[in-house]
């Protein structure tokens, strides 16, 4: 096989078939990639093998996006999560359903993958909740009022069949038992906070009106995140261009002053 029919991912289906492959780094204890100013990926080791060198080489190869914020300005998780987002590419994993005879019954069932994220829109508002209502917000929060801050939980589930939607299908809580929710008045889609416990979300079907609880969560652009409804398609949850209604509420993708991209930041997985 000539190098030109040689491709990286290749070499990571075998070990290294003797010493050769390896970097004589007896001195070395690690190394230090530059990816911008002020952003280095420092890679510690012992003994290097190809295929150790082919999963560096292809990750850091993954990174075809810098980060949008300025590396001096983030910290901690905010590191973690924004170069965790130009390199993990996220899937979906569904399986067609055999039906015989009938209609396809469409369910989504809930994986073990949870993640707690805030998030703020792209006038960088964030999505804030006030105990005595029953409505998101949208809004510009001054110092020392933080706490407010909606500490959203995204519940991962995989649906019994294929669709063309390419989203993660998801669930979005604020606490164990309140979950943001969908329903339909007239022509309009309403954005609610709902109540329903865990066990009941365990499996979502479709002909039982649940699937009002889940979203298509997509990536786009530079980190933009949308969540779409699964139940109404084509409507996204939204915040307003203006600060003189905070509202986070549904829009048609295609409406006027529709606004549906968000920027997400991860804290933690569950």
């Amino acid at each position: 096989m000539s190098l030109n029919d040689f491709h990286l991912s290749q070499a990571l289906d075998s070990e290294p078939e003797s010493d050769s492959f390896c970097f004589d780094m007896a001195d070395e204890k690690e190394k230090v990639f530059e990816l911008e100013d002020n952003l280095d990926l420092i890679v510690s080791y012992n003994r290097r093998t190809l295929k150790k060198m082919v999963n560096l080489v292809m990750t850091i190869n993954k990174m075809k996006m810098p980060p949008s914020e300025r590396s001096s300005d983030l910290q901690g998780d905010g590191i973690c999560s924004t170069v965790m987002e130009h390199v993990v590419k996220e899937t979906v994993v569904c399986k067609d359903e055999n039906v015989s005879s009938g209609e396809r019954r469409v369910s989504f069932t809930r994986t073990g993958s949870r993640t707690e994220f805030k998030l703020s829109d792209m006038s960088q508002r964030h999505i804030v909740h006030f105990s005595e209502e029953m409505k998101l917000k949208a809004i510009t929060l001054k110092a020392g009022y933080c706490h407010l801050k909606v500490n959203f939980t995204m519940s991962r589930y995989n649906p019994t069949s294929c669709s063309d939607n390419s989203g993660m299908t998801v669930l979005l809580s604020i606490t164990k038992n309140l979950h943001l929710s969908c329903t339909k008045t007239d022509k309009e889609v309403v954005l609610n906070l709902e109540e329903c416990c865990e066990e009941k979300l365990k499996e979502i079907k479709k002909d039982e009106d649940m699937d009002r609880f889940l979203f298509f969560k997509k990536i786009t652009g530079k980190s933009q995140w949308s969540f779409e409804s699964v139940k109404y398609s084509g409507w996204f949850i939204k915040t307003s261009p203006e600060d003189t209604e905070p509202l986070v509420e549904m829009c048609e993708v295609d409406g006027d002053g529709c606004n549906p991209y968000f920027k997400g930041c991860q804290l933690r997985k569950l």
